[in-house]
């Protein structure tokens, strides 16, 4: 959905140095352009600085076609962005080349991957190959096609992986397999994926069944709580709330795009916010992540532009009732 101005390395210097009339200078950046489009679109690999990493063309073939690619860089941040077109299979192709990146380049889940619908999106980062930096991937389709976000920047990846408990070989012809409630631990209280988020609502607010997540609805205002499994993000609450802005910032309509936190909600969770105003529908979106590791709890807010003003204060009075049962 989160302008940035796009430049082509080495135009500039062209346009100084090829001083004719303007209509050759013109034609000069556009012969230009097209090259750098055409390059990018045959690629194999996407490169940043000194890193490379597979393509999309790399893993789904060359029926996508590139229309735009951007580079911007500010302070140690450096992004570059692939926009497609395709009327193929969109999240199909976004899944495929998750996991291609997941199993091929040791790239590691940062959000939950969501290809499943008509749009969705999802990152997954891994150390950079100069150090102290981080590579970010973020993917994100619609209908239309997709645009692959590519994000350096400082940080550190690291897997979280739990040491194996000793087991004892079994014979599986005769042992029973176990039920669902034995293996996802859903009866389970210290299983944070069986803790039920939950928030207060202000007047006016009221339940949503319409999601099986806990979800509150007033007019055209929507507050729904994700949650999410952080134990291998490898990133602070800070970095992952950046990266969610970097994300934003070449996304079409995406505009007035920041992050505040930390801040304090419910009884002393730790909430990072960020958030940007979609001009195409004039709405405002914000994503709240209360981070409780192994779990986050993403609270998406969805809010006409014309009521944020009055609908703002009764969100975060919401997000301070925020709970968890059973409690912790």
């Amino acid at each position: 959905m989160p302008p940035v101005k796009h430049g082509l390395p080495g135009l500039v210097k062209a346009l100084i140095i090829i001083v004719v009339v303007i209509a050759l200078a013109v034609g000069g950046v556009l012969i230009a352009a097209n090259r750098i489009l055409a390059g990018a679109a045959k690629a194999d690999y996407y490169t940043i600085g000194n890193d490379k990493m597979p393509s999309v063309k790399l893993v789904v073939g060359s029926g996508p076609k590139l229309v735009r690619t951007g580079t911007s860089t500010s302070g140690d941040v450096t992004t570059n962005t692939y926009q497609y077109q395709t009327s193929g299979d969109q999240g199909q192709d976004m899944s495929d080349y998750a996991a291609y990146l997941h199993d091929q380049d040791h790239f590691l889940t940062v959000t939950s991957l969501d290809f499943s619908g008509p749009t969705g999106d999802g990152s997954l980062a891994r150390n950079s190959v100069d150090s102290g930096q981080i590579l970010i991937a973020q993917l994100k389709y619609d209908t239309t096609g997709y645009v692959v976000t590519i994000v350096k920047q400082s940080g550190s990846v690291t897997a979280n992986t739990p040491t194996p408990e000793p087991t004892t070989p079994t014979d599986s012809a005769t042992t029973a397999p176990s039920s669902p409630d034995e293996t996802d631990g859903t009866d389970d209280p210290s299983n944070p994926f069986a803790w039920q988020p939950s928030i207060t609502p202000a007047n006016g607010w009221a339940v949503d069944t319409d999601f099986e997540a806990p979800a509150w609805t007033n007019g055209d205002a929507e507050l729904i709580i994700l949650v999410a499994d952080v134990s291998d993000i490898g990133m602070s609450p800070f970095d992952y709330t950046q990266a969610m802005c970097n994300m934003m910032q070449d996304m079409p309509n995406a505009d007035e795009i920041s992050s505040v936190g930390p801040a304090t909600v419910g009884g002393g969770y730790e909430a990072w916010q960020y958030s940007y105003l979609d001009t195409g529908d004039n709405t405002r979106y914000w994503s709240i992540y209360i981070f409780d590791t192994p779990v986050m709890y993403d609270v998406e807010v969805f809010m006409p532009d014309s009521q944020a003003d009055a609908l703002t204060p009764e969100i975060w009075h919401m997000l301070n009732t925020f709970t968890v049962d059973p409690p912790r």
